[in-house]
């Protein structure tokens, strides 16, 4: 974020920081990649399922939406948890666990079957040492990966930024 020529005297709102804080966000969460999947994903369904059927059938709901944006799946899992966890919705030691067989199958990315709160995102992120994509970003990714026209495009666009608003924190 640089000043226009005429106001090369106004202080910038955001100190110049605009590229730091894209540059960080872009190497955490990098966008739907190419088909073969640049990204090896992690997936964990989470839930509080009552039988197997309903188990199975969202955990095949989600790797269908990973596939479809484009990402490989390396190993999955599901994760029976009635209530949230209000710091990383899997807990510290599911997280823990999580994050240790995502990297043992070489996974460099976790995809997380909920809707994660920003500081959720944040804290998981911290404590598996991958980036974390929920549900609602790779359904994104997916709208995003398959919109043809451009209104369709910047229709998506607002709409990940509208998700991202939140999440975008400038971490020192």
């Amino acid at each position: 974020s640089e000043a226009i020529e005429e106001h090369r005297e106004v202080p910038l709102a955001d100190e110049g920081q605009y590229e730091d804080l894209v540059a960080r966000w872009a190497t955490r969460h990098r966008g739907p990649a190419e088909p073969g999947g640049e990204n090896r994903c992690y997936v964990v369904s989470v839930g509080a399922w009552v039988d197997e059927v309903q188990r199975d059938a969202q955990l095949a709901e989600i790797l269908a939406l990973v596939g479809a944006q484009g990402e490989g799946v390396v190993g999955h899992e599901t994760l029976r948890r009635p209530v949230p966890d209000p710091k990383t919705y899997l807990g510290r030691g599911a997280a823990n666990d999580v994050s240790a067989r995502a990297r043992a199958c070489g996974a460099d990315m976790l995809v997380v079957d909920a809707e994660l709160t920003p500081s959720q995102a944040r804290n998981l992120e911290d404590v598996a040492g991958l980036p974390v994509c929920d549900r609602e970003a790779v359904i994104l990714n997916v709208f995003l990966r398959h919109a043809r026209t451009r209104r369709a495009r910047i229709q998506v666009e607002i709409a990940q930024l509208e998700y991202l608003r939140p999440r975008n924190t400038l971490r020192i």
